[in-house]
């Protein structure tokens, strides 16, 4: 009986530990994700038809728009508009840029510990990016 009592006490104490540890010290984190689809830069042409090269060059870009979105200028912008206190590197660590699989498609993600900061910024960035770049519809 003494051995059960132990078992359990020590069972208690360890979810007593990770409770405090949880609601103490770990602070959630939020992801917000927007997407854009990337343009054929072909709009003058009255033909609608996507070209293997547009699909190939615009999977290609990705890597360009993920350090344009990432630029001081970009995120010292979106840091105005949204009027939020975060650092420019803060934001700038806290962007991701994906090109959704097999697609022209990219996805913005911004984390923050505010679940309605996260979608601010996510939303403010994808705006900010599309004034700047005359490629993204």
């Amino acid at each position: 009986m003494e051995q059960k009592t132990q078992i359990i006490l020590i069972v208690l104490i360890f979810i007593l530990l990770g409770v405090i540890y949880t609601t103490g010290f770990v602070k959630p984190k939020y992801t917000s994700s927007t997407t854009l689809l990337l343009a054929t830069g072909n709009t003058s042409s009255n033909t609608n038809t996507i070209t293997t090269t547009d699909v190939t060059l615009n999977s290609k870009l990705v890597s360009t728009y993920s350090a344009l979105v990432q630029s001081k200028s970009i995120i010292r912008e979106v840091i105005s508009n949204v009027g939020i206190n975060i650092s420019e590197e803060e934001l700038k660590n806290n962007i991701t840029v994906t090109q959704e699989k097999d697609t022209e498609i990219i996805k913005i993600s911004v984390t923050n510990e505010n679940a309605t900061s996260a979608a601010k910024l996510a939303n403010e960035t994808a705006k900010v990016f599309m004034k700047k770049n005359n490629r993204i519809i």
